[in-house]
């Protein structure tokens, strides 16, 4: 009884992430990929399947960073828990950790039972998608040809979808190289400077006449503005006339001395 509900467990979190994953990769339906059903699982320790079901819990919730500690415990209980292997790479793809991811995949493949096609297909699989995520089509293309001929005879289904998400595979455009660098001048060539910049020529508002006065007739002479008055001259003051001194009496010898 434990065993059936543990191989349930495992077929619910295998489904969950091929859907979620595909779903993640442009909106494809949750039952496009459905590899044969799973026949005699390893679900390793019950410890470490219990924190593997919650690692795929918090990869349904969008948690990688989460799901990743939780299926580094659950490896740690059981290092040889396919499962827990299988939670660790998807975690590290959804972190955009794809070498790592590729490699837990492979692991993950060789730690299912050779008799366990379906397990092995969803390890194939994850890998293609982790590779295709990453824009590194080359690489995906090859593991999506490596999951069409594990799974044709199979599925035949899934076979065709997954050339088809092979041949949508782009790689990102590249970037255009810059041009190359302007040579230096020869020795002893004659450097011309560049003319100098004139600076922009001020903007000048139109004059516009002054309107004529009212009430004049058209045509008729306007008489110029009269000329502002010029202030008058300053005059200085006039000196002050002092009164004349008067010369003193001229005296002679010999004669009576006169008074004034």
């Amino acid at each position: 009884m434990k065993r059936a509900r543990v191989s349930t467990s495992i077929v619910f979190l295998s489904s969950v992430f091929l859907g979620g994953a595909v779903g993640l990769a442009g909106g494809r339906a949750v039952a496009e990929i459905t590899p044969p059903r799973n026949v005699g699982a390893e679900p390793g320790s019950a410890q470490s399947s219990a924190l593997a079901s919650l690692a795929a819990s918090a990869q349904m919730r969008g948690n990688p960073r989460q799901a990743l500690v939780l299926a580094d415990q659950a490896l740690a209980a059981d290092a040889r828990n396919p499962w827990a292997t299988y939670d660790k790479a998807t975690a590290l793809s959804r972190l955009g950790m794809t070498d790592e991811a590729v490699q837990s995949f492979r692991v993950a493949e060789q730690q299912f039972s050779p008799g366990d096609r379906w397990a092995r297909s969803v390890a194939i699989y994850g890998r293609a998608h982790a590779l295709e995520e990453a824009r590194r089509c080359p690489e995906a293309k090859a593991a999506f040809a490596e999951y069409v001929a594990f799974v044709e005879k199979d599925d035949p289904t899934s076979a065709a979808m997954a050339r088809r998400y092979a041949s949508e595979c782009n790689p990102p455009a590249a970037a255009t190289p810059p041009g190359p660098a302007a040579a230096p001048p020869a020795p002893g060539a004659v450097v011309v400077p560049p003319p100098p910049v004139a600076p922009p020529a001020a903007s000048l508002a139109p004059v516009t006449p002054a309107a004529p006065p009212a009430g004049a007739a058209s045509g008729a002479a306007v008489a110029p503005p009269a000329a502002a008055a010029t202030p008058p001259a300053t005059t200085p003051p006039a000196p002050m006339e002092l009164p004349p001194i008067a010369a003193p009496p001229v005296l002679q010898v010999g004669q009576p001395t006169l008074t004034p």
